[in-house]
């Protein structure tokens, strides 16, 4: 894997936009889609790029001063299983951390869905130090389970 990852304070929409609409096993929902898009413009948002093409992207969200968010990660097809998703996650963890982040969280589709997809997304979070915290019903309606998970820095 021969990756460049940079951080941008804002202004990460457009790639975002890009490589959200390649990921629609995913990312179907357009609604969903723009709030993400619109969180990857104001937020923090690590570009890894493989030459000078960007491949995958990660948002950051903080709360309350101790906890920074996943907020949206993705990672173009192609690239899957490359470790692009892996050094995404190591850089949003010291940016975490250099924010006085105690803790770095992700939501993701729960175990209830039966999306072969999500399982992948699920076992990957796990590979990278994450832990299942919490089960939260009706934050994406009450069809859509909610998986919170931890990972403490």
């Amino acid at each position: 894997m021969k990756a460049d990852l940079s951080l941008l304070e804002e202004g990460g929409g457009s790639v975002a936009a890009e490589i959200l609409a390649g990921l629609t096993q995913w990312f179907a929902r357009q609604e969903a889609v723009a709030s993400y898009v619109a969180l990857a413009q104001t937020h923090p948002t690590i570009i890894v790029r493989d030459g000078t093409a960007a491949i995958g992207f990660l948002t950051l969200k903080d709360h309350f001063g101790i906890q920074s968010e996943i907020a949206v990660m993705g990672v173009r097809a192609t690239h899957h299983r490359a470790g692009f998703g892996t050094a995404l996650v190591q850089r949003a963890i010291k940016e975490a951390a250099a924010r006085g982040a105690r803790y770095l969280t992700v939501k993701t589709l729960g175990a209830e869905s039966a999306d072969a997809g999500y399982a992948k997304t699920r076992a990957f979070y796990g590979a990278v130090g994450f832990l299942p915290f919490e089960n939260l019903i009706g934050v994406w309606g009450a069809d859509t389970p909610c998986l919170q998970m931890l990972r403490p820095l």
